[in-house]
């Protein structure tokens, strides 16, 4: 009964020593599946305007979900490619911070966006834009737009070759007395979320920059001090250019997801 006992207690042991290995590697695995690795396709060569604007003639990017409609896969990437360049030309760059403080109750709210400052202009942009080059990048459509109708030089980037540009860990504002250049980055599982609210972003960092138009509000109750306070930013900003971007592809988990930095710049 004894030796019967001492083998069960043998047996117990061997197979709690087998399972916690086997879980050890499970976990091993599973952190290996979770990291996040940059993908970069092998010969695969895109235009050099997606990441330098061209040193001659307005232009201006479109991005869409590559699609088996053509006309509808352009004509998204051009609306989208009106309302970056209708913000670029004019938008407002709004903040609003809102606080609340009534004896030990607080409240605290703040946002920022970007919007065109005519609808009308984005439309009529929409209408004159031309599309001049195009491609495909991760499953996107890239359309360069202009105004004009014009031909352009081509010069193309190997994606396997490119690395982090120098002007990313640059600071994120420079100014100057003659521009303002705005750096800035969003992240998306869609490239064309990602590159708009990345230049989003970029207009409104530049915003800050700007002049400011500040409201205050205090009041109070019979009762109590109930002090309310809210503060909206309207800053008005004009004749911007997406100058230089860079687009990192990651994959997670079987996922791809999008960071763009896109560089800004302002003429003062």
């Amino acid at each position: 009964m004894r030796k019967l006992l001492i083998s069960f207690v043998l047996f117990c042991l061997i197979l709690a020593f087998f399972g916690c290995s086997s879980n050890k590697v499970s976990k091993e695995e599973k952190k290996e599946i979770s990291k996040t690795t940059i993908y970069k396709p092998e010969n695969v060569k895109v235009p050099k305007w997606i990441f330098e604007k061209l040193e001659e003639g307005d232009f201006v990017i479109g991005i869409s979900p590559k699609s088996f409609d053509y006309d509808k896969m352009v004509d998204a990437s051009k609306g989208m490619a009106a309302v970056i360049k209708g913000r670029n030309t004019g938008s407002y760059s709004i903040s609003k911070y809102a606080s609340q403080n009534a004896g030990e109750d607080d409240a605290y709210a703040e946002f920022e966006l970007n919007v065109s400052s005519s609808i009308e202009e984005v439309k009529r942009i929409y209408n004159s834009l031309n599309l001049i080059d195009e491609t495909y990048l991760y499953g996107f459509f890239i359309g360069l737009y202009s105004m004009k109708e014009c031909e352009i030089e081509k010069a193309f980037v190997n994606i396997s070759e490119l690395t982090e540009p120098e002007w990313i860990s640059e600071e994120e504002m420079i100014v100057t007395d003659e521009v303002i250049l705005s750096k800035a980055f969003a992240t998306s599982i869609n490239l064309d979320i990602a590159w708009e609210k990345a230049a989003e972003n970029a207009r409104i960092e530049m915003g800050k920059f700007l002049e400011k138009d500040v409201q205050g509000l205090l009041k109070s109750t019979d009762e109590k001090i109930d002090k309310s306070v809210a503060v909206e930013t309207t800053i008005k900003t004009c004749k911007m250019d997406i100058t230089r971007s860079h687009i990192v592809a990651n994959i997670k988990d079987g996922l791809f997801s999008y960071k763009v930095f896109i560089e800004m710049k302002m003429e003062r």
